[in-house]
């Protein structure tokens, strides 16, 4: 897993005003009252492009079609702070036990999800750290980190009044749809993508039965393997499963632990 090697995203600028960025969202509401969150999003980058606010993102030369988290995003409240790169959050989450570690490398944007924000928090987590480790493992300055703090901090204020705390480790059990949504909105994703804008996958002690399944598709070129599948690859590999957490345990607590000694954690 630590041979996987992956080109490391280049931040975009910003540098619209508050209003020209209320007033694209404006436009983009008006003109696609209907679309899923994915789409929507994806068009409204498209919209900021096209009044100039943000440059478009190329390859070689090449303008390349804009995918969700590749810009930041206005809304009526300010910019939406996304992490570039990395899997839309309308990703459907795999019906698995996930490590603190896992979702904080291949799924940051889940912690717009109470549910996931809310289990990093409970676990002792503080929003600088989330946010370190998110820069660190893609490669991504430190020159970010307050702002990306600061928007974690502020989804943390929002989300704890409407989440009781549980354990939720099996991500299979999380309730992550906003009202008006349905399993149909989220997007079954190719574990051969999920590692990609990566560069520093989890260490051994942050390996779970996720990891197995990313690690069986890179060993596996052949393969065509999507997050729908790993009930059927851990049904096929009881070995893979990761031990349900012990009473009164917490392994995200460990893991934070971990990370405050890795030697990544003075980088930042």
């Amino acid at each position: 897993m630590g041979d996987w090697t992956s080109p490391v995203p280049r931040p975009l600028g910003w540098h619209a005003s508050s209003a020209a960025q209320d007033a694209a969202q404006d436009a983009q509401d008006q003109a696609a009252p209907l679309q899923g969150p994915v789409q929507a999003q994806a068009a409204q980058s498209q919209a900021l492009v096209a009044a100039g606010f943000v440059a478009a993102p190329t390859v070689a030369g090449r303008s390349i079609p804009i995918l969700t988290n590749l810009l930041p995003v206005a809304t009526a409240k300010g910019v939406v702070n996304t992490v570039p790169g990395s899997p839309d959050r309308w990703v459907a989450p795999p019906q698995c036990y996930m490590t603190a570690i896992e979702i904080l490398t291949y799924f940051p944007e889940w912690l717009n999800w109470p549910e996931c924000l809310m289990r990093f928090v409970d676990a002792g987590w503080e929003q600088v750290e989330m946010s370190k480790y998110v820069l660190w493992c893609r490669g991504l300055p430190k020159s970010r980190v307050t702002n990306y703090r600061t928007a974690l901090w502020h989804r943390a204020k929002r989300a704890r009044p409407v989440r009781a705390r549980k354990a939720g480790f099996n991500t299979a059990s999380w309730n992550v749809l906003p009202t008006r949504l349905s399993m149909n909105s989220l997007t079954d994703y190719r574990l051969a993508d999920v590692v990609q804008n990566v560069v520093h996958h989890p260490p051994a002690a942050e390996q779970g039965e996720f990891w197995r399944c990313l690690n069986h598709q890179q060993s596996n070129a052949g393969l065509d393997l999507r997050l729908s599948d790993i009930p059927a690859l851990l049904q096929a590999h009881p070995e893979w499963r990761s031990p349900a957490p012990a009473p009164g345990a917490n392994p995200d607590g460990d893991a934070l632990a971990r990370w405050r000694l890795n030697p990544g954690h003075r980088t930042m």
